[in-house]
């Protein structure tokens, strides 16, 4: 199995619940704006951790499943060089793999993503010689919309439920993580790759009654996972949330970290996951329906809808499905809960002032 090959984070989150937001607090290593997005910001200066990438001699690249996608603009400003999107590359041999006007199978993207990067490593090599790479990618088949075509359904041939409709498009997600892995192999020239898998955000399957992110509060709307795959060099294990609880924005100085960059500054708030420091508490932002800020002190999780100024307080160990509100027990001090939640206001200010980077 993939999740034996790697590092596991147990309880990792997307920090927001849009994807552009998402987007956004991986490449800036910074938490989103509680308004706006912070990718199509053209007034905020960053050093998004491609420009350090770019520093340190790598080739960046964008690969997105999205057909047209308008993120070219937004992701060459983060430091992405390159900027692909399926439609510069699909044909009718793709066909079996398409679902509806506009989504094809994570495989299709991962071929098209392995052909273009063979083509500039065989430029780049009579050039000067082969660069370290940097590649994003992302898939959407899996993302909205969640089903498969009868001809491609492997476990519910008529699903009955959100659930199975998401059993079988999850399914076919995974099939094309094995075809991305073998291809990967094939190429000696990526045989150091450290390979990070995650997701944007987490999306409701009807738990807690929700079944649309901007409507999602709960774990479900904000747990994605983060594995990381380095053959031969990262031992796999498990780092459970009572070793660390992570986020988006920790993405950024893991990197870092694994690659031994040698940075002289940066704006990055989070922390390396082998770093081994305590006290990590991520902030997660719901910015629909009056925003709700919430923060994770493991195994406790507290958060409190702005509009309304409702609390609430759940321990995740003992109460995973956040069933009983305990913000009334008085069963630990809310201080530190209190507090971490100001950082989104504090990073919110900083944004909107174009106050988080300056470049030297």
């Amino acid at each position: 199995r993939l999740l034996d090959k790697g590092v596991y984070i147990e309880q990792f989150y997307a920090n927001t619940i849009l994807s552009e937001k998402g987007y956004g607090a991986i490449l800036s290593g910074i938490l989103p704006a509680l308004r706006g997005t912070l990718v199509w910001n053209k007034e905020v200066d960053l050093q998004s951790f491609p420009h350090l990438l770019k520093d340190a001699g790598y080739e960046t690249l964008s690969f997105n499943s999205k057909l047209k996608s308008n993120l070219q603009k937004p992701f060459q400003r983060n430091g992405l060089d390159h900027f692909y999107s399926l439609d510069m590359f699909v044909g009718s041999e793709d066909s079996t793999f398409k679902r509806g006007q506009y989504l094809y199978e994570d495989q299709v993207l991962y071929k098209y993503f392995f052909k273009k990067l063979d083509d500039i490593e065989s430029e780049k090599t009579k050039e000067k010689g082969s660069p370290p790479y940097f590649g994003q990618l992302i898939t959407l088949y899996n993302h909205v919309a969640i089903d498969a075509p009868i001809s491609r359904r492997k476990v519910y041939q008529n699903p009955a439920s959100l659930k199975e409709k998401f059993s079988n498009s999850i399914h076919l997600t995974d099939e094309a993580l094995r075809y991305f892995f073998d291809e990967l192999a094939k190429r000696e020239y990526l045989e150091d790759s450290i390979i990070m898998i995650t997701g944007d955000h987490g999306y409701p399957l009807g738990n807690h009654g929700i079944t649309t992110t901007e409507s999602g509060i709960f774990e479900e709307s904000f747990r994605v996972p983060l594995l990381i795959v380095w053959p031969d060099v990262l031992a796999p294990k498990r780092i459970k949330p009572e070793q660390g609880v992570y986020s988006h924005i920790d993405i950024a100085p893991t990197l870092i970290d694994l690659l031994g960059l040698k940075v002289k500054s940066h704006h990055f708030i989070g922390q390396s996951i082998f770093s081994q420091r305590e006290g990590n508490s991520p902030v997660l932002i719901q910015p629909f329906n009056g925003v709700t800020v919430e923060t994770v002190l493991y195994p406790y999780k507290y958060f409190k809808n702005f509009k309304t100024n409702k609390e609430y307080l759940y321990n995740l160990k003992q109460d995973p499905l956040e069933s009983q509100n305990l913000i009334s027990s008085k069963v630990i001090d809310l201080g530190p809960f209190r507090k971490a939640v100001e950082k989104a206001f504090l990073n919110h200010y900083l944004i909107s002032h174009n106050q988080v980077w300056k470049a030297h």
